[in-house]
């Protein structure tokens, strides 16, 4: 298991940003590798709502899934995703002066036991901190122009 976190400051109340990450019909506005989006479970956003997309890594698209696992009104969003890699991302939100402290605290489990985890360190986590950074600046772009 490889962990990594990343947050930002968002100046929106923190439950108009977690309101904003838990439709995650909201995903290819903040993540724009994200293509082909649809809602496969549950009805609106939520807890058991399960994703399917394409996602682009590197010159190919991939099928992914999402499922929302948790998510407690407004400080928390755990989700579950699937594609080359099994993440586990935890999004909190926690009032900051004027608006919102966001975190992303990413686990990933890269298959290929020992190698993987050991090819995990310079491939895969510095591709996931700048695709989270990348979403947290996108997403703060959006709910600031709110």
């Amino acid at each position: 298991m490889t962990r990594w976190t990343e947050g930002c400051h968002i100046a929106a109340p923190p439950a108009v940003v977690w309101a904003y990450r838990l439709d995650f019909g909201n995903l290819p506005a903040y993540n724009p590798d994200v293509s082909e989006l649809r809602q496969v479970t549950g009805v609106g956003a939520g807890v058991g709502s399960r994703y399917e997309f394409l996602v682009k890594i590197g010159l190919t698209r991939m099928r992914s899934s999402l499922l929302v696992r948790e998510a407690t009104e407004p400080s928390s969003i755990t989700v579950q995703i699937e594609s080359v890699v099994r993440a586990t991302e935890v999004c909190r939100f926690e009032p900051e002066g004027a608006g919102t402290r966001v975190t992303f605290d990413t686990a990933i489990h890269v298959p290929g036991g020992a190698l993987g985890a050991l090819l995990a360190w310079p491939l895969v986590v510095p591709s996931g901190r700048r695709q989270t950074r990348r979403e947290l600046v996108l997403m703060r772009r959006a709910l600031e122009a709110a």
